[in-house]
């Protein structure tokens, strides 16, 4: 076996274990910041009203939050590590705006309760994001803004989980304007941040 051979077998077993350590301390991260994010929404704003009516339309939006959720979660575990090189980030970021503005005009850009809604996700979303942001600086990410989108995507799907549990609004366009423009922000916001936070 020549030298090169095996310093490749070591990087890519190093490679592994790392990336087994990331995935159970992404895991343990959101079940926290999903914890997070329900308890601060009870406490700061409660469960709506229609609750006992309503959980049919709760239930639709968490599994909607829950699918996002594992497939964000699965992109930053990709760029927790150096060695990949793709163009998932820009896919990623296209498609999200792209849902968001398309939604957008099939609601006719409702902005009514928009604010609302994107204050609330923030606050629920801290947890998650100081957590992620934790965990992704232990790491060795080599592309920082699109990490730190990433890292605002997953945290703003995080937040509206427990959202979820108090938004009135069950208009699917609506809601995935709503939602998805709030998301976005924060995406936006971790980009911006990500060459910062993520130095290493």
């Amino acid at each position: 076996m020549h030298t090169q051979d095996l310093i490749e077998m070591l990087a890519a077993d190093v490679q592994q274990g790392t990336k087994r350590s990331v995935t159970w301390k992404l895991l343990a991260i959101a079940l926290v910041g999903l914890s997070s994010s329900i308890l601060l929404q009870f406490f700061s704003a409660g469960l709506r009203a229609d609750a006992p009516i309503a959980w049919p339309a709760i239930i639709v939006k968490l599994i909607v939050c829950i699918i996002l959720g594992l497939i964000w979660a699965g992109y930053l575990r990709s760029l927790s590590s150096p060695g990949r090189n793709s163009w998932g980030h820009f896919v990623f970021a296209f498609v999200a705006i792209g849902s968001v503005v398309f939604l957008g005009l099939l609601s006719s850009f409702n902005f009514s309760g928009l604010t609302g809604c994107l204050m609330q996700v923030w606050l629920l979303s801290i947890p998650a994001f100081i957590g992620l942001v934790w965990l992704l600086r232990s790491a060795a990410p080599v592309r920082s803004v699109s990490t730190g989108f990433a890292i605002g995507i997953l945290a703003g799907i995080i937040g509206t989980f427990g959202y979820a549990f108090g938004c009135m609004t069950d208009q699917p366009f609506e809601v995935a304007f709503r939602y998805g423009g709030s998301i976005l922000t924060l995406g936006a916001l971790g980009a911006m941040l990500g060459p910062f936070m993520l130095k290493w």
